[in-house]
């Protein structure tokens, strides 16, 4: 099995496409079976404002049932067959705000006072714009591939000093910790992945600096600068560069900005954040 990156997407299919609805786009990624995309994404091409048929690799606005009937799928089977999240929208970023100011703004009252009529309200203001947001909206947050899952094992592996416990999964990677809760359980992964000792090698690894990051941001609540990670932690920005190319990138791989939203939640995912295999 083979981890590829941001870099060997764009290397592959262009600087403008990129991963879209895999766990808020966090390395690495493993390439489908059939050499069209990546497992729990959606590629998106910037550029033109599509995204790409995971299964014949046309970029299209939007895959809707007369492409996926060409190949035999409706929508359900398609995100089932390349682990999309049921609610993520299998059209481009474009077409999907388009769609969304639409419903906004011609749907909202509607919407508001089907919600009061089912709560016994009459008045439609009582519901407002963001809770419709909230509603018709989703939080596509936990679709992971086998190369995901073994990284942000091992990343854990490197915060704690040993292989990781189910206690530790939970305390450092809370989401993965209820995806794997789901689908098995951490033995199983483990196993699978052959973690079962844990060495500590010299110098910095790519996996001791996202450890590294990971504990900042769970230390002290914010994402910092690389200035400010340099600064706490005694790590240059010269090697940080070395092993990830950009500061945007380390953070990328991290997924820090999904663990900050963690934090300031306090509270554990549900069922309708992940994807089950």
């Amino acid at each position: 099995m083979q981890a590829h990156t941001l870099a060997d997407i764009q290397k592959k299919y262009g600087e403008s496409v990129y991963p879209l609805y895999k766990d808020v786009m966090q390395e690495p990624y493993q390439e489908e079976e059939n050499g069209i995309g990546y497992v729990g994404t959606t590629l998106y091409d910037e550029a033109n404002d599509k995204i790409f048929c995971g299964e014949c690799g046309k970029r299209v606005k939007i895959l809707n049932h007369l492409h996926l009937k060409t190949h035999g799928l409706d929508s359900d089977s398609y995100r089932k067959k390349h682990q999309i999240l049921k609610e993520a929208a299998l059209c481009s970023k474009g077409y999907s705000k388009i769609r969304s100011e639409q419903a906004t703004e011609g749907n909202y009252l509607r919407f508001a006072n089907h919600e009061n009529q089912q709560k016994g309200v009459q008045d439609s203001s009582r519901i407002g714009k963001s809770t419709y947001a909230e509603l018709v909206g989703h939080k596509n947050k936990l679709a992971l591939c086998d190369a995901q899952i073994e990284s942000r094992i091992r990343v854990v592996a490197a915060q704690v000093g040993r292989v990781p416990s189910n206690a530790d999964i939970n305390k450092f990677d809370k989401r993965l910790g209820f995806y794997l809760d789901k689908n098995g359980g951490l033995n199983k992964y483990k196993a699978k992945y052959g973690i079962t000792t844990y060495k500590v090698g010299n110098g910095y690894t790519d996996l001791s600096l996202l450890s590294n990051l990971r504990g900042f941001v769970m230390k002290n609540n914010y994402i910092p600068t690389i200035r400010g990670f340099s600064k706490e932690t005694g790590i240059s920005g010269s090697t940080v560069f070395n092993h990830f190319g950009s500061w945007r990138r380390a953070k990328m791989m991290a997924g820090v900005n999904q663990l900050l939203a963690e934090i300031k939640e306090l509270k554990p995912p549900t069922s309708r954040d992940i994807i089950t295999t």
